[in-house]
């Protein structure tokens, strides 16, 4: 199985490696793609540029040998849409199956996204749940078998994986000065630092 993870990365930090992490070693993800969103289309314009936030990701990701920087939203011009890096990424990988990895939140929005029930039609989503939330009844939930017979379509809830750590609460201690070396990878850390990205003291 593929996993993709999607996202600003503005910056990157720990809520983004270290449950994907565990949920690899527990699902025998053979890769997972980090898709840095350059120019996403739900959402404000990310604080830092697209090159520091590539830049950022590929530090962070050093450290996990299964873990794949992926510049496709880049090079493709225009607003970033998932359903066209999935297409792509089915088109490299056939008939392995692909998951995308995403946070809670994401997965209650996603019928906000262009064209969400194509995306759902090509791969299985695995949300990363909050300890103690429950799945609406009415929500179509699947288990974790699912995820290696089923192509596409399955959702599965990874329970007490989200780490409680924002990018927005990064940058605004960033700003302050405040120690976030807790959350944030060390050389992503003094990259920020070296860039004088988010105002960082």
């Amino acid at each position: 199985m593929i996993g993709i993870v999607g996202g600003t990365f503005d910056p990157v930090h720990y809520g983004h490696l270290r449950p994907v992490h565990l949920l690899s070693q527990e699902m025998d993800f053979s890769k997972v793609h980090y898709v840095l969103s350059a120019r996403p289309p739900h959402r404000d314009p990310p604080i830092a540029s697209i090159a520091h936030r590539f830049e950022m990701l590929t530090l962070a990701l050093d450290s996990y040998p299964d873990f794949f920087t992926d510049d496709q939203e880049i090079r493709r011009p225009g607003p970033s849409f998932t359903l066209w890096t999935v297409r792509q990424l089915k088109q490299i990988y056939g008939s392995d199956p692909l998951c995308l990895i995403m946070g809670l939140d994401a997965y209650l929005g996603i019928h906000l996204w262009y064209r969400w029930q194509d995306i759902v039609a090509l791969v299985n989503i695995v949300v990363l749940s909050r300890q103690g939330w429950d799945p609406d009844p009415s929500r179509h939930v699947d288990h974790v078998e699912d995820l290696y017979s089923k192509s596409a379509g399955a959702v599965v809830f990874a329970q007490s994986l989200e780490l409680p750590i924002t990018a927005t609460e990064v940058r605004r201690k960033l700003n302050k000065g405040d120690d976030v070396s807790n959350e944030v990878p060390a050389d992503v850390l003094e990259y920020i630092r070296k860039n004088k990205i988010y105002g960082a003291k």
